[in-house]
Formats: structure tokens, C-alpha cells, sequence
């Protein structure tokens, strides 16, 4: 989010009337100036379409200083608070729309000298949150110390919401600039202090709780954010920007996502779908662009106690793309349900990608900046929506095609296509690159997850092991960013961008991608380590594989053990992420796997696994018939013979692998794990002859018979 405050100059009127005095002249002049930028930014879609307008563009920007340069003239005679306001107009202009970063600083420095002469701490504030902004760029240490310094000040005139505002436009900055746990610190005093502050300024409180629910979320701690979700849902009420509340919505149904819960999911869905559905109806009245206004109420004790209200201005999305996330978001629920063939994800996402069209090609009335990193981000976008519109594919047993060779005869997946072919062939610029860079560690995994899904092994190999060097914390050659020399400004322009900032992201085993890649690498390392033992020991070649393998076993057994002890990691918020390391302990127990050392992974228990039922019906068919076949990590009775637990968790193995698979939208017949259930329960059977009688393992003979012919 952008904190800001618009300082304008009240319009004379039409351009039309004729100024009478100097002051009259000077604001008919900065009008002017405001009126010939607007002009130019309402063309801004044409000149970064053809880049042909760029040099009418710049030239406008030069008159715009120009007229403004013209009102420093001596033959006026300015009042300082009117000369200040010229001067940081100058330096916004200069900021935003050029490279001269040396003039800006001259610009605002000036304004900040003649507003310092003045009683208006609020004119002061807007110019030294300008002046921050552009001394990061130039010397990113001392423009925070001078912010610290500047809190510091406001707080001794006793005048604590300011520097809150201060600390929040600050916190996006140090977010990029500073080690994460410094963030993080500074993010949970900035709302304590909004909290005390909440009766004054309860729509300040809330954008920073909003922010720190951002931030907890990205960083996949589940806890912290749920904590101030419950605050924020008590704060809120008719009287905050409609646009607190629709992020409000967007938080707790990201949240459910990210836990799994279907019934928690359905109602957010249906509540932010209803939010939708009542904006739309009125034309989405009360947002009409991406910047939203928030009052900050301040009391200055040694200024008579003189009260004041000060407008800021944040910046989120428009009102299209609050639609498009919602959409993305909501078919991302609908993700974790592709098995029961009412394919709503994939609908929402042609939603998304429509509308994502639709956007990218109306014209928009920004700064050539702005245009860029709104373009930047609904690409982004597009490409992300067709990274899960590929999983999807993928894990209903379809093929991408990856190769270069197919890939022009895949429809469904050209905006990824396209980009892999650009990224290969270095046709995106730097700009491009800082925020684009982010997607591939996911494509990596997609590249693992097909050949994984293939049989090519050796390949799916290298890419898990890519994705797992792209999200590290140690530095490696895929995550060095090195189409840049400064990691800061590559994080500033994805958070700009709005796709969020590489740096303080989740590593390790907070990032999903590096737990799944490990996890899967593991299996793979698993059938190495069998398939070599196999072989003659005698060969250099094997003995020199099989201690390759046994060396990366041990790292990734070093990840896997600490899933299960760390307390604060990704697999203990992340019930699919558990139940995938509990069908891999369980596995430790089964075929050749049995002859390998185990892994001390918590097996899942007998309520999580129902609650998986329903989410995943096809991972809880697997680890029940695990636990039906191998008799480990069974829940009954003390009484209950473990062989007619075995055949109950076989039962329910196969009953879950039916009813999912005749809803399936694949419409195949096919029940092999079925069949094995089956299988299974006439072995166990068989070698408990006390426990079955041979009526019974009789009946079930002619039963798994019936389910390998309907099979066939």
C-alpha cells in the first residue's frame, strides 16, 4: 500500500477568467500545469502502446515545469507558503516522471526551507514524505534515519497519530531495505500504537492491521493473521471505505484457502460473492479509482490543542481488479474440488483471463510509471492464473507439452508458453524481469511435476531440485537476481507492482514450493537408493550414484525432520502439506521402501484424516490403503483385532476411491487402486484364518474379481 496526500492549489476558476492579482496569476499558471499533465497522462495508454507519443509525452512534462518555473520568476512576489507549494509541485513532477532525482532533491529541499518558516506541520508533513521518498532512491541508509529522526520530531510535539502515519508510509520501504525480522518488529509496534490511537483513528488502525494481515499471509503464518482478522472484523463498520471492507473479504478468504476448510471456504465465498454481486449493482459508486481516502485525526497539545483532520490517500486496485482477485481466489477453492467434475475453476479463471484482456486493452489516465507497473501486474497475473490452470491439468493426468517443438499447438496454455519462449530468448527488459522473475521458481516446479508424471525421472529430478535452489535462503545461481545490481530496488518495484516483494517472501520450509519440491524429491531418492542397492557394487559408476544419492538423502532428510519438529513452519498450518508427509512416513513401512531407515514423521490422525476425506478424497484413499495394507498408524479399539482394522481402513480406501472416481470429470472407468483394495483384503483375510472364515474370504474372491472385470 502507498500512503500518501494530494497538495493542489485551488483552481481560479476557468481558464477563461482573467486573473486580476499575482496570486490570482501564479495559481492560474500551476492550474495550468495540472491541467496539461492530466492531458498527457490521459494519453499515456497510446504512448506506451506504440512508444511513438513517448517524445510528445516528455516534451508536455517539460512545459508543465516549465509553467511552474515561470511562477519563481522575481516579478512575483510569492508568499512563502505559495512558493513552498510551487516547488514541491516541481519536485512530484520531476519524481514521478523523470530520472532527475538531483533536481527533485533541490526542489523539495526549497520547499521544505520555506515551509519550515510557516506554522503548518501538516504542509510540512506531505513534503518530507517526499523528500524520504526521493532520498531512498539517492541513498537509501540515510533517507531511514532521516525518517526515524522525523518520527522522533512529531512525537515531542506530543502529536502521535502523524508519526504513525510517518511510520506507515515508512514500513514499505524498510520492508525492502532492512532484514524481515526488523520489518516484522516494527510492523507489530506500529499496531500496538494504532490500537492505543483506534478511538481517534480507527481507519488508520485498520490499514495497519491490514497490512500486517498481508504480511503474515505472504509469510504463511496463519495465526497472526487470523489474531487480526477477528480485531478488524469488531473495527469495521459503515462508516470505512468501502474498500477496507472488500480487503477485509479478500484476507479471511485467502486465509481459508491456505487452511484447506471447505466449510469455512463456502461461506467466505458466498460473502464476498454477495459484496461483488452489491458493489456491481451499484456500479461500484464509491470506488471509481485505485487511491481511497482515510482521515487522521490529530491533536497538537502545544498548539492550543488545535484539532485536524488530514486526508491520506492509499493506494490499492481498482475495481476490476478487486474482481479478477476475487475470481482467482475464489478458483483457487474450487481448486482443491477439480475431482468432482464441476470444473468452477476453471470457469472462474476464463472469467479472470477475460477480464485481464479486457483491462490490459482500455486506456488509462496515469503516469507512464504508474501505466508500467499496472501492466506489469496484470500480466503477471494472467501468466499466474495459467501456471494453476496447468497444475489442474496436470493432476487430472494431462499433458503440457513443455517441449519448444509442442508448444504452438497448445491453446490453453499460450500466455505461459509465450513467456517461457520470451524469458529464454532475454526479450524482456530489466524492468520486466524484477517483477516476471518472481513466477519462475513455479514454473520450474511445473516442468518436475509433468516429467515427474512421465516417468523421466532424471529430469523431474533437476527441476525439484531448481525450484528448491530458487527458494532458499542461502544464495545459490537461481535465486542471485543478478539482471540487477541491487536487490532492494528489484523488491521495490514488485511491491509497487503489486505482486509482492521478493525479499521477507517465505524460504526454506516457510515456502510451499521448497516443502513440496523436497518432498517429492525425496520419493525420487527413494527409488534411486532401491534401484542402485539392486545393482553390482562392484561398478564404479553405480558405487559413485548410489553415494551421490545417499549424500542428498541426507540433506533432504535434514529438511523432512525439521517439518516435523519446527512448530512455526509451513507443514503444521498446511493440512495437504501434512497429509502428504504422512502418506510418506506410511510409506517408509511398504514394498521396498520397508527396507530402507525410517523417517520419524507424526502420522495423521483418525479426525484429520475424515476432515481430508472431504477435501483431498483421493490422498485419504491412499494413506487409508497404506495403513489397510501395511496395519502401521491404525486407530480402534484395543478389542479390535488389527486385521479387521486393516480390512476397515481397506474398506474406506476403496469406497472413497469409487465415489470420487464416478464424479471425476475425466469420465474414465478405470478403479486400479480400487482393484488393489480389493486385492489386499483377500490377503488379509487369508492370513487370518481365525478372524475369517473361507465363506468369507470366498465372497471377497468373487468381489475383487467383479471390480478387475468392471475394470477391464
Amino acid at each position: 500500500m502507498n500512503l500518501t496526500r494530494e497538495i493542489s492549489l485551488e483552481p481560479v476558476g476557468q481558464i477563461s477568467s482573467v486573473p486580476q492579482t499575482q496570486d490570482e496569476k501564479v495559481r492560474a499558471i500551476a492550474t495550468m500545469s495540472d491541467m496539461l499533465l492530466q492531458s498527457a497522462k490521459d494519453q499515456s495508454s497510446d504512448v506506451y502502446r506504440s512508444r511513438e507519443g513517448l517524445i510528445d509525452y516528455n516534451t508536455t512534462v517539460k512545459s508543465c515545469l516549465a509553467l511552474l518555473m515561470s511562477c519563481l520568476n522575481r516579478d512575483f512576489s510569492l508568499t512563502s507558503k505559495l512558493e513552498a507549494i510551487i516547488h514541491f509541485k516541481m519536485a512530484r513532477i520531476l519524481f514521478d516522471e523523470t530520472e532527475n532525482l538531483s533536481d527533485a532533491l533541490d526542489s523539495i529541499t526549497r520547499a521544505i526551507s520555506l515551509v519550515s518558516r510557516l506554522d503548518d506541520n501538516y504542509l510540512s508533513l506531505q513534503m518530507e514524505i517526499l523528500y524520504f521518498q526521493i532520498m531512498f532512491k539517492k541513498n537509501r541508509l540515510q533517507s531511514l534515519k532521516l525518517l526515524d529522526r522525523k518520527i522522533l520530531d512529531l512525537q515531542k510535539l506530543n502529536d502521535q497519530s502523524l508519526s504513525l502515519v510517518l511510520q506507515f508510509v515508512g514500513l514499505q520501504y524498510i520492508r525492502v531495505a532492512k532484514d524481515s525480522s526488523v520489518y516484522q518488529n516494527m510492523l507489530t509496534d506500529l499496531v500496538r500504537k494504532s490500537t492505543l490511537h483506534s478511538g481517534r483513528n480507527p481507519h488508520l488502525l485498520a490499514a495497519c492491521l491490514l497490512y500486517r494481515i498481508n504480511s503474515s499471509i505472504y509469510s504463511g503464518n496463519l495465526p497472526i493473521a487470523q489474531k487480526d482478522l477477528s480485531q478488524l472484523e469488531t473495527l469495521i463498520d459503515k462508516t470505512f471505505p468501502i474498500q477496507i471492507r472488500a480487503m477485509f473479504l479478500l484476507s479471511q478468504l485467502l486465509c481459508s484457502l491456505m487452511e484447506c476448510d471447505p466449510v469455512k471456504s463456502k461461506e467466505r465465498i458466498y460473502m464476498v460473492d454477495q459484496f461483488l454481486k452489491h458493489q456491481k449493482s451499484k456500479g461500484f459508486a464509491n470506488w471509481k479509482s485505485e487511491r481511497f481516502l482515510i482521515m487522521v485525526s490529530s491533536t497538537v497539545e502545544n498548539d492550543n490543542d488545535r484539532h485536524h483532520q488530514t486526508p491520506l490517500a492509499i493506494e490499492w486496485m481498482s475495481s476490476t481488479e478487486f474482481t479478477i482477485l476475487t475470481f482467482f481466489y475464489c478458483g483457487m477453492n474450487y481448486l482443491l474440488r477439480t475431482w468432482d467434475g464441476k470444473q468452477r475453476a476453471l470457469t472462474l479463471f476464463k472469467m479472470c483471463h477475460h477480464l485481464i484482456d479486457k483491462e490490459l486493452a482500455s486506456d488509462f489516465k496515469c503516469s507512464l510509471n504508474e501505466l508500467e507497473s499496472k501492466t506489469l501486474k496484470l500480466r503477471y497475473w494472467k501468466i499466474l492464473i495459467n501456471i494453476y490452470e496447468a497444475l489442474d491439468c496436470l493432476n487430472n493426468g494431462g499433458v503440457l507439452a513443455f517441449q519448444a517443438k509442442r508448444r504452438s499447438s497448445s491453446k490453453d496454455f499460450k500466455p505461459l508458453f509465450e513467456f517461457i519462449k520470451n524469458y529464454e530468448g532475454g526479450q524482456f527488459s530489466s524492468q520486466e524481469l524484477a517483477v516476471y522473475h518472481k513466477l519462475v521458481p513455479q514454473i520450474f516446479y511445473l516442468l518436475a511435476v509433468e516429467s515427474h508424471h512421465l516417468g523421466d525421472y532424471e529430469r523431474a529430478k533437476k527441476f525439484y531440485s531448481k525450484v528448491r535452489k530458487s527458494c532458499t535462503s542461502m544464495e545459490t545461481e537461481l535465486n542471485n537476481r543478478n539482471f540487477v545490481n541491487d536487490d532492494t530496488v528489484v523488491s521495490l518495484k514488485q511491491l509497487f507492482a503489486g505482486v509482492g516483494p521478493e525479499r521477507g517472501g517465505p524460504l526454506d520450509l516457510y515456502n510451499q514450493l521448497y516443502c513440496l519440491s523436497t518432498l517429492n524429491l525425496y520419493v525420487l531418492n527413494c527409488h534411486d537408493v532401491i534401484m542402485l542397492k539392486g545393482r553390482d557394487k562392484s561398478e564404479s559408476q553405480t558405487s559413485n550414484q548410489l553415494s551421490k544419492a545417499w549424500k542428498l538423502r541426507g540433506v533432504l532428510l535434514d529438511d523432512l525432520h525439521q517439518m516435523c519438529s519446527q512448530q512455526d513452519n509451513l507443514s503444521q498450518s498446511d493440512p495437504l502439506l501434512t497429509a502428504t508427509m504422512s502418506l510418506i512416513s506410511d510409506l517408509n513401512w511398504f514394498g521396498d521402501l520397508a527396507r530402507l531407515p525410517k523417517i520419524n514423521f507424526t502420522t495423521m490422525g483418525s479426525r484429520e484424516l475424515e476432515k481430508l476425506c472431504s477435501i483431498a478424497p483421493y490422498l485419504a484413499a491412499m494413506l487409508f490403503y497404506l495403513r489397510g495394507s501395511t496395519g502401521s498408524g491404525l486407530v480402534g479399539s484395543d478389542e479390535e483385532p488389527k486385521s479387521q482394522q486393516q480390512i476397515k481402513a481397506l474398506k474406506r480406501s476403496f469406497e472413497l476411491w469409487v465415489s470420487a472416481g464416478k464424479i471425476g470429470r475425466t469420465g474414465s472407468k478405470s478403479n486400479n487402486l480400487g482393484y488393489l483394495c480389493a486385492t489386499q483384503m483377500c490377503r488379509v483375510m487369508e492370513s487370518n484364518p481365525i478372524e475369517f472364515s473361507l465363506e468369507q474370504v470366498k465372497v471377497q474372491k468373487e468381489f475383487m474379481q467383479k471390480v478387475k472385470e468392471d475394470d477391464e
